[in-house]
This record gives C-alpha cells, structure tokens and sequence, in this order.
C-alpha cells in the first residue's frame, strides 16, 4: 500500500517564508512537517509518492531523495496550469499507483501515532474524521453505522462550528481514478465531494482521529509545537 502525500500548494498563507521553501519542509521544532505524518505511517507502507507543483517541488526531491527510512520515494508533478484542486493532485498520482488499496494525506497535518494506527488496522476503505471547530462554511460530514452518508452543511454564522470535520487522511481504493471529477470553488477539482458523490460504489467508514491539528499558517505553529512535545519523543 502507497502513501500519497499532497505537498503541491503554494502555501500563500506562509509567505514569505513559502517563496524559497515548499510548506512541507518549514521545519517546526527542527524536523520539517510532513516528516511526522512520514515516520508514523512508515510502518504500514510500501511505497510514498509525493505530489509536488514544478516551481518548488524540487527542493522536496532534492531533500528525500528515492527513499525515507528503507521506503522508496517517487515524485508526481501537478503543473501550474493543470487544473487545481485535492482530486487533481490525486489523478497526478494515478501512474504510480500499483496496489488495490493506498493512502492520501496533506502535507501540512500533524497526527498522532495512536490515531494513525487504529485507522491502518482497521483495514477498510474510509476518511480520516476528527471534531473540530471550524469557520461555518467548512463542510461537516454526516454519518450512520459508522459511515459516510454526506456532507453536513451550517447556517451562517460568525463563530466557530463544532462538528464532525475531514481531516485530510484517507484511505482508498484505485477505483477512484474512473469516479468523475467534481467541480467546486474557482474551477478547483475536489476530492472529497468526489467520493462523496460515488459512495454507492465505494462505501466509506468513518475513520475518528482523537487529534489532529492543520498547519494552515503561522498562527498555528503554537499549536502544532504544543501537539509534538506531547506525542513525539
């Protein structure tokens, strides 16, 4: 099973620092980011392939090279003029995919080793869900038995909303590649209102996180320093 790892944002929030270093690789707490969610999946893959844009993407190639820790590194570039967007990042990939089953995660999340383990072995199909508060905008997910039924959606509103929120992690089936793209914001290609729209075909569980914590900008460095002194040694 292959790790995806979507690293081809700009990272517009972390500017200037994002305009000589991709977001993947802003080191907090002298490791770069994306390397947590690497060290705790590690045990589970057989392969990562990052997604990277071809203006910074290189450094991320030049920094991992063809293997992290005994597993081999490939590189799929999502161009500037492709079309933008989470499912558009995902079809970059579709090439090195080689197994049934593989697994999709942002660059800029930080998860924690219990949470990681229970949704590998668990072995199904399903998205990783944590509860969050999140601007009212942000879908929540609806869910029954244990799975996904749909998105949640919320009144407008100027605090916070606590639901139940995608946190980035899945877990997939190749079958994916033929669902048809569905268009959301600025012509953007979105993966989760893509399975969402094909859960009759994949039915996906409901994979809960205790934690999880979004690097979206330097507001919430604190945050993610707090949530590594307290699961990484």
């Amino acid at each position: 099973m292959k790790l995806i790892i979507l690293a081809a944002g700009k990272g517009t929030r972390f500017l200037p620092i994002t305009e000589k270093i991709p977001k993947a690789l802003i080191p907090i707490l002298g490791k770069p980011i994306v390397e947590y969610t690497l060290d705790l999946c590690v045990p589970y893959i057989s392969g990562i392939v990052f997604v990277v844009n071809d203006i910074l993407g290189f450094k991320i190639k030049e920094h991992f090279g063809k293997d992290y820790k005994g597993v081999p590194v490939e590189y799929a570039i999502q161009s500037h003029d492709y079309p933008k967007g989470t499912f558009s990042a995902l079809e970059c990939a579709s090439a090195f995919i080689d197994t049934e089953k593989f697994v999709i995660c942002n660059c800029d999340d930080l998860y924690s080793k219990e949470d990681i383990d229970n949704a590998f072995l668990q072995k199904e199909y399903g998205v990783g869900i944590s509860s969050s508060f999140m601007p009212w905008f942000y879908h929540g997910v609806e869910i029954d038995n244990g799975y996904i039924k749909n998105f949640k959606y919320h009144n407008k509103s100027e605090d916070l909303v606590k639901d139940d929120f995608i946190n980035g992690f899945y877990i997939l089936s190749k079958k994916v590649f033929s669902f048809c793209p569905v268009k959301i914001k600025n012509g953007e290609v979105g993966l989760p209102h893509t399975i969402f729209s094909n859960l009759d075909t994949l039915p996906l569980k409901a994979l809960f996180f205790n934690e999880w914590v979004a690097v979206d900008g330097p507001t919430n460095i604190l945050n993610a320093e707090n949530f590594i002194k307290k699961h990484f040694d």
